[in-house]
């Protein structure tokens, strides 16, 4: 007996053609580093709240 998986990639190409092609554009990575680069300017960075003594975060 043969597992399903063990098929799948035995015959890939009868596997991957059945598939549509994925239309999605590719990720980027700019938005990261755009708030990156706001993180470095002390005059565009988003403030962050830092805990009291004694607070808890």
């Amino acid at each position: 007996m043969v597992s399903l998986t063990e098929r799948r990639l035995t015959h890939l190409d009868t596997t991957m053609a059945a598939l549509p092609t994925d239309q999605r554009p590719l990720p980027t990575v700019t938005v990261y580093d755009e708030l990156l680069a706001r993180r470095r300017d002390p005059d565009t960075a988003i403030p962050v709240p830092c805990p009291q003594a004694g607070e808890v975060s």
